[in-house]
């Protein structure tokens, strides 16, 4: 199901391998992200109650009128900042 997700994730984790060299800490920070990315957004559609929850913004987009808005997935920040951030429900 997830088989192409998990794909790009490998292949952006070798494209940053060279990071470690630099510094681990941001390697590692970038893989605990991703890794929490994947898991809260399948969660958010596999279980819609708590999505629309837990992350309104996430629901907005999908069950609002305009789904070029509300981009953020794990958190609302970004299209707050970005003005991006319209509430539906």
């Amino acid at each position: 199901m997830y088989s192409h997700i998990l794909e790009w994730v490998l292949h952006k984790y070798v494209l940053h391998i060279p990071t470690i060299i630099i510094s681990p800490l941001f390697y590692y920070t970038l893989i605990i992200c991703a890794i929490r990315y994947f898991k809260i957004h399948k969660k958010s559609h596999l279980d819609v109650g708590w999505c629309k929850d837990h992350l309104p913004w996430h629901y907005d987009h999908h069950m609002g009128k305009n789904q070029d808005a509300n981009w953020g997935v794990t958190t609302d920040w970004i299209d707050r900042l970005l003005g991006t951030r319209i509430k539906y429900f």
